[in-house]
């Protein structure tokens, strides 16, 4: 019908065929074109009217779009209040509202108006200079420490090409100081979570403008900006990775210290609760009637808190039975030292690191046993609840709830002595002495 195309394998009964195309053809207004799909010459929608579409020329007032219908050749009125949104922000572009445009052929409106700082812009820009003035030399200063958030690094490892490509304009926005405002282009909701965190880690303050399908990001400068950060993502990554690598290394080291620690044979005793004033010489000849093998050797070790460290050593002995020979000997010790002499409070076996001259415990007999840690098992002591003891009150004491209840019944009696005199007076009889009075109706 539009003259524009050449349909093939059309159906002979069609008397008219239309490609669909937009016509696209100039107005007689000479500012709009058709937006009717395919139709004869001459059918344009101006055909039989006049053009209804809206002017859209900007408006000398304010510059937004003019929304009323076309008037061509005429100049636009402007005698209404424009109706559309803008964001006015202070100074320091700390704070920032949204307010109609409100401006007109007689009025600007809201299109100049700027907010007032406050207190809080003040501080901002006190903090902004006291961070310029002790700005540390990147060359000269070296660290891990990370200034972006997990989520911003997340979305990096997912993305790194597009994210990359972001990063760096809004580097350029950072290093142009004449620019306050920078607006991206429309993206996934994703993709504008990612810049929100990224603006907040720069110091700069964001807000998602436009509806749907143009929803996009716009971005400010604030007294909280100083610089962009030292750290690009990328190296970010790189020191989170080398974080993972060294942590795992540490945990496997760690863990093959605890192993090994585990499988020492346990090699002397460990005593607690030593009695005050207890020297070598008393220790030494309260067990020489436990340790009766001449060719083992005990070493007497002072510790602090009242602790002891009596490591044995055998040169006969392999480990294991030099750990199963302090087994046996374990019960005559304990009764010698706790019962008979009463020189302690306990004991256990214990296994030395067998290469340090000073007494280094590498686990005790009740780490094996309840398979947690001396430590543990003292925290746990620690998180009980305490107990309470009942406090008795004193034989023939009198409570809070005794003295309340006398006065009560003081008070009680005063009453019903004041309610009889009452009644007297009204009935004409007058006693010289109302208490002795009031003893002689109780009794």
């Amino acid at each position: 019908m539009c003259g524009k195309m050449t349909l093939k394998n059309q159906p002979c009964w069609h008397s008219e065929s239309r490609c669909g195309a937009v016509c696209g053809k100039k107005l007689k207004c000479g500012s709009h074109y058709c937006q009717k799909q395919c139709h004869r010459p001459g059918q344009c929608e101006d055909a039989t009217t006049r053009c209804q579409q809206p002017c859209g020329k900007p408006k000398k007032s304010c510059g937004h779009p003019c929304e009323a219908p076309c008037h061509a050749p005429y100049p636009c009125q402007e005698s209404q209040t424009c109706p559309f949104k803008l964001l006015i922000t202070c100074d320091c572009q700390n704070l920032k509202a949204e307010v109609k445009c409100n401006a007109s052929k007689s009025s600007e409106g809201n299109s100049k108006r700027t907010l007032k700082c406050d207190e809080e812009c003040a501080r901002l820009e006190r903090n902004r200079k006291l961070a310029l003035a002790l700005n540390i030399d990147p060359s000269t200063h070296q660290d891990d420490h990370i200034p972006y958030q997990q989520e911003v690094l997340n979305h990096y490892k997912s993305d790194p090409d597009w994210s990359l490509s972001h990063e760096s304009a809004m580097r350029l926005f950072a290093a142009d100081k004449e620019q306050k405002r920078f607006n991206f282009k429309p993206m996934k909701p994703h993709q504008r979570a990612f810049i929100h965190g990224l603006a907040e880690d720069f110091g700069f303050d964001t807000e998602s403008m436009d509806p749907e399908p143009y929803r996009h990001v716009a971005v400010f400068k604030t007294p909280r900006f100083v610089a962009s950060p030292l750290k690009t993502l990328a190296q970010c990554v790189r020191i989170q990775n080398t974080r993972l690598t060294d942590a795992n290394a540490k945990a496997a080291e760690t863990h093959k210290q605890v192993s090994a620690a585990r499988s020492t044979p346990l090699n002397g005793f460990y005593i607690h609760g030593a009695r005050f004033g207890l020297t070598e010489d008393d220790l030494r000849a309260a067990i020489t009637s436990v340790f009766t093998d001449p060719t083992l050797t005990i070493l007497i070790s002072f510790l602090p808190h009242d602790e002891i460290a009596l490591r044995a050593s055998h040169h006969r002995l392999t480990p294991k039975e030099l750990e199963t020979h302090l087994r046996t000997l374990k019960p005559s010790l304990t009764t010698t030292l706790l019962l008979t002499n009463r020189l302690a409070e306990s004991i256990q076996l214990c296994a030395f690191d067998p290469v340090s001259t000073v007494p280094n415990v590498l686990r005790q007999e009740s780490d094996v046993a309840s398979g947690a840690s001396g430590w543990s098992q003292v925290a746990a002591k620690g998180a009980a609840p305490p107990k309470f003891v009942p406090v008795q009150e004193a034989v023939g004491k009198k409570t809070v709830y005794t003295v309340l209840g006398s006065r009560l019944a003081e008070a009680k009696k005063k009453r019903k002595e004041e309610e009889e005199m009452e009644r007297r007076a009204k009935e004409g009889e007058v006693v010289d002495d109302w208490e002795v009075a009031a003893e002689r109706d109780d009794a």
